[in-house]
């Protein structure tokens, strides 16, 4: 089964605070480049949100790089155009 990740898994999966952690780690590390997806969008978006969390200590910018980085790694990386935007909506 493919499995598209948007930002709300992967700042799930990489904040060890958040509520759904455990499941959106379990999902996220089960995955290959073969079967996970993630738009570019969502990597931004990951950066983005970790660097603002509201947590002490704070996530580092040097760390949420480290979470794109694994993304990357474990997901194809794909650019939504206009349609598919509107689609997924």
């Amino acid at each position: 089964m493919s499995v598209f990740f948007d930002t709300s898994v992967l700042v799930a999966a990489f904040w060890g605070d958040h509520p759904n952690h455990l499941a959106s780690l379990e999902i996220f590390s089960s995955t290959s480049k073969e079967f996970a997806f993630c738009a570019t969008h969502s990597l931004a978006e990951l950066y983005s949100v970790t660097t603002r969390l509201p947590v002490k200590p704070g996530i580092s910018p040097e760390m949420a790089m480290m979470f794109v980085e694994e993304v990357q790694k474990r997901t194809r990386v794909v650019s939504l155009d206009e349609e598919d935007y509107y689609a997924t909506l």
